[in-house]
C-alpha cells in the first residue's frame, strides 16, 4: 500500500526459534535488503 506502515516481526509460534542457522539468518536480512531497495521502503535502525 502506498504510503503505508508495516511492521515486520521475526519471532516463531510459542517462541520458537524462526532460523535454522547463521545462514540462514544473513539470507533472510539479504532479501530484506533486496525488498528495501526495489520496493523503495525505508526500515528504522535499530
Amino acid at each position: 500500500m502506498a504510503g503505508g506502515w508495516c511492521h515486520v516481526t521475526a519471532r516463531g509460534n510459542e517462541r520458537k526459534r524462526v532460523f535454522r542457522d547463521d545462514k540462514d539468518r544473513v539470507r533472510f536480512l539479504e532479501l530484506l535488503e533486496e525488498w528495501v531497495e526495489r520496493f523503495s521502503m525505508r526500515l528504522p535502525e535499530g
